[in-house]
């Protein structure tokens, strides 16, 4: 039979074992718990400076909010300077679009530039003219104008156009004249500069032709005064002269060729 007391000594160190153990084993999910905790933060801060190696600093998406940004924002283009122009006496009447007229239609009396026909027969020879009622060049009337009689006899009246002639300088821009006259459709001349001081410009006034009855017929083109517009500019780089809405652009090869 054991002695009681070495059962109890037995006894005694057996718990102090167990409980040995236990705090060994408490000791243990301590030290996990805490190496999880730690692994949790390294991945958290892992992740964060992922996100920072990532991401856009603000001042490279938005302006600096400061005095000095231009130190810090790409420099700004540089752009050729702009084209210079220049007016010369610019007239403002009211033109009316060009237009189709039939010979004999209404037309008011105080309308300037109208052409219509004023062929004159003796005997059995027919003089073939074109009146034009009295107009103004840039608030100027052209050469033989006036008196409210200018026409113009028809030579060769096959097919023919009636014109404002604008001769001007175009160094200067100045207008040196202005003149009614006609031509066969394919000798009139194209609005041009033709050389350093001398350029014209061309409107058609009418058409007169002689019809399939052989009858002479005068059908306007454009009626109202001529405003005269002359401008220097540039198109696709290259220097023209702008000469108002019904001439458009001209080029000026013959001053800087």
């Amino acid at each position: 039979m054991d002695d009681p007391t070495q059962t109890h000594e037995r006894d005694l160190n057996r718990l102090e074992n167990d409980l040995e153990e236990l705090r060994n084993r408490n000791g243990l999910e301590n030290r996990t718990k805490d190496l999880q905790a730690n692994s949790d933060k390294l991945e958290r801060r892992s992740t964060v400076m992922d996100a920072l190696a990532k991401a856009e600093p603000k001042w490279m998406s938005e302006p600096l909010d400061r005095t000095d940004r231009q130190n810090y924002l790409p420099p700004r283009p540089t752009f050729p300077p702009p084209t210079i122009t220049r007016h010369i006496s610019v007239s403002d009447p009211e033109i009316p679009a060009a237009t189709t007229q039939d010979v004999g239609a209404s037309t008011p009396l105080d309308v300037t530039f109208v052409c219509s026909d004023a062929s004159t027969t003796v005997g059995d020879v027919t003089i073939n003219k074109v009146a034009v009622t009295d107009g103004e060049i840039d608030k100027v009337l052209p050469d033989g104008m006036g008196a409210g009689d200018f026409s113009l006899t028809i030579i060769d009246p096959t097919d023919v156009y009636v014109y404002a002639y604008v001769l001007f300088n175009p160094s200067t821009l100045a207008i040196t004249s202005r003149t009614v006259t006609y031509s066969n459709i394919v000798d009139v001349p194209e609005s041009r500069v033709e050389t350093e001081t001398t350029g014209f410009l061309v409107y058609v006034l009418a058409e007169a032709f002689m019809d399939d009855a052989g009858l002479f017929q005068v059908t306007n083109r454009r009626v109202g005064d001529i405003g005269v517009e002359l401008i220097y500019g540039a198109v696709n780089g290259q220097p023209a002269l702008y000469a108002g809405e019904e001439i458009g652009w001209l080029d000026l090869v013959a001053l800087f060729p």
